[in-house]
């Protein structure tokens, strides 16, 4: 295992938005692989373990499907795969179950806000 390498985090709560930034810069740097390569190696992981690993935050589910999203669409966009456009929409999927159940939309966030 290398110093970057780690035991996989089941939140895109904390891991999708350095995943998202990862992808950007790859858009920005073209021919530098290494800025892909850590970012698809983590989403994979990540999706892998869709959604029975995956660890609710204080929100739920809901917060977890919500920042997917973002990582998953750049993935998309500079790596455009049957597989990445398949994790997309089940992440899409997976967020837009929760909006028509009344017990869930606590999930999505809390009554003050």
């Amino acid at each position: 295992m290398n110093c970057w390498q780690a035991a996989p985090n089941f939140s895109p709560h904390y891991e999708a938005y350095n995943w998202a930034v990862l992808l950007w810069a790859h858009s920005h740097s073209p021919g530098f692989e290494l800025f892909l390569e850590r970012a698809q190696a983590g989403i994979t992981t990540m999706m892998e373990g869709y959604p029975h690993a995956w660890v609710p935050t204080s929100n739920g589910i809901a917060m977890q499907r919500a920042r997917i999203l973002l990582p998953l669409a750049w993935l998309v966009r500079v790596n455009d795969t049957q597989t990445h456009r398949a994790w997309l929409q089940t992440a899409v999927d997976g967020l837009l179950t929760l909006r028509h159940c009344p017990v869930c939309q606590g999930s999505i966030s809390a009554n003050a806000f």
